[in-house]
């Protein structure tokens, strides 16, 4: 390998040793796995961010759901729209996250309702216990 093809092919060195692209590609996918998530999803009205809320932890695909007021802006058949919405940020754990993603999808009133998952990589281990000990 020539000193060029090398230095491509190092993408970042850490405490003196180099990790290669394809080191650091495994390397990131193993960060941001988590046993715990945050999902979120939003809602046109009060009343169905509620009832969502209350389903979600009735069927214990999570552990907590909180409900924020939102001004949203976003593309939409060629538009730039706006509106008030309702922000769920759902805490569960990562091997629910199908299920509560099929829940939500037979239960909301949007063409194509927003889910989005972020890991959750740390957390005090009495929250973390509890929202496993919440949920199914």
């Amino acid at each position: 390998m020539s000193t060029m093809e090398l230095h491509a092919s190092v993408i970042r060195c850490k405490d003196g040793s180099c990790l290669t692209r394809k080191d650091y590609k495994a390397d990131a996918k193993n960060f941001m796995k988590s046993d715990y998530i945050i999902v979120l999803t939003t809602v046109g009205s009060k009343e169905l961010a509620e009832t969502l809320a209350k389903d979600i932890i009735l069927e214990r695909l999570a552990a907590c759901v909180q409900i924020q007021q939102i001004e949203s802006f976003y593309a939409w058949a060629d538009k730039v729209e706006h509106g008030d919405e309702y922000l769920l940020t759902i805490k569960t754990r990562a091997t629910l996250f199908e299920d509560l993603s099929q829940f939500i999808l037979k239960n909301h009133d949007y063409k194509i309702p927003e889910i989005i998952q972020i890991p959750i990589m740390q957390g005090s281990k009495p929250y973390l216990e509890w929202l496993k000990a919440a949920t199914k």
